[in-house]
This record gives structure tokens, sequence and C-alpha cells, in this order.
């Protein structure tokens, strides 16, 4: 058996195949669009309070769609005084805002700039907690092939600003409950999808969060999974 890896949006790939929905995988993320390099648009999305992931119709995924769906999400929220609407996550994993005119502009005449560019795609602004403005919480993890114990290791890491590119391992006992029980059970769903789905065992993996201003996380990219058929 070999190791073999996937891309983020390979992995989301994987995610919104399930046999059924009673083996959807369960995790919170936040709308994502890939697009390739025909300007294809691919979206991605969790389902109401399921929490399912899933992929919208293609019938369904226009530039249009998307702008009107991530205005809407992004502009209900009253504390979002600067008025974002998107992210646009570049390949070195910088989160660049967009505010309404941006993102139309991106959308309707300038797809071609960032078309078929791996580990870039378009994210809907969620407003993060006041204590993750310009960071987000990374999760590393292994099993251990001797004793098939997982282990984990997070940090936080600074995606905007005068720090943009540093990390700080922290310690997952000193995050809210509420996000520490979330990002321990997306990960170990995603783990558990992939064997039940994909007939994959995760081998290492490792995930990045944001945490909105309830205190609950959102899965917003999986800069590494490595898996091997069983």
């Amino acid at each position: 058996m070999s190791d073999y890896s996937l891309s983020y949006l390979g992995c989301l790939t994987q995610l919104s195949q399930a046999a059924s929905k009673s083996s959807r995988c369960v995790l919170r993320l936040l709308d994502t669009v890939f697009i390739d390099e025909n300007l294809k648009l691919s979206w991605y999305f969790t389902t109401g309070q399921s929490l399912s992931v899933a992929k919208k119709k293609e019938s369904n995924t226009t530039p249009t769609t998307v702008l009107d769906r991530f205005e809407k999400f992004a502009l209900a929220n009253p504390r979002n005084i600067l008025k974002h609407v998107a992210v646009l996550v570049h390949p070195d994993g910088q989160r660049e805002l967009l505010k309404q005119s941006s993102l139309r502009e991106l959308l309707n005449s300038n797809l071609d700039s960032i078309a078929g560019r791996d580990g870039c795609y378009l994210q809907v602004y969620q407003r993060p907690h006041d204590d993750f403005m310009d960071k987000v919480i990374s999760q590393e993890f292994h099993i251990d092939h001797v004793t098939s114990e997982i282990n984990s290791t997070y940090y936080i890491k600074f995606v905007s600003g005068k720090r943009y590119g540093d990390r700080e391992q922290v310690d997952v006992n000193g995050l809210q409950s509420t996000v520490t029980r979330d990002i321990t059970d997306f990960s170990n769903e995603i783990c558990k999808f992939m064997l039940n789905n994909a007939q994959s065992e995760v081998q290492s993996m490792s995930l990045d969060y944001i945490v909105d201003e309830s205190n609950h996380a959102w899965v917003i990219n999986v800069p590494e999974i490595v898996m091997v058929h069983i």
C-alpha cells in the first residue's frame, strides 16, 4: 500500500461525494469557490443545520449567484461595518479581504487572473472573533504507526497584517471549549468519512480554521492530507 495526497479541492471533492445522506461528512465549512483554467466555477458549502459538505449544481454556480450569496451572508452581520463580502485566498495562504465592488469586478471581468492557480480560491467572508481578526488556528496531526495514536499540534497562524507568515504553538486546552470541540469533531469526521466512503486511512493532515464571533470554528483550508488505501 502506498500513500497518496489530495489538494484542498481534491479533499472537498471527496467529502461532497457521499454514497448517501446518512454517510455525508459533517463539518462547518465556509462557502468556497474554485475557478479552473477554463473559468469553470466549483462551489462547495455545508447544507443548513445538518452541516454536511455538498457541491452546488453547475446550473446554480455562476458569478451572479456567487456574488448574491456572498453579499447576503456577509452583510447580514451588522458588525461587518467595513462591508467585506469575500476573501481571496492566495497560493501562499494569505487571505485578502474583498468588498462588494472588488468581488464584482473579479467575478465579472478578472476571473482569468486567478483561474487555474493551485491553492487559490474564493471564500465568503465570515467576520472573525475579535481575537482572531488576522489569524487562524492551524491543526497538524499524524498517526503513530507503532501505537496507532493520533498526535496533534496546534498553532496560531497569522494570515494577514504585519505578522503575516508567523505562527505560534498553542495549548488546545487554552482555547474556548466550543472551539476545541469543533476542531476535534471536524478532524475526526474527515478521518471517519475517508475511511468509510473512500476506503482510505488518513496518515497525516493539517487543517486551518477561523473562529467566529460565537466562538465556533469553521474549516477554511486543508493544506495537507495524506492517506493510504486499505
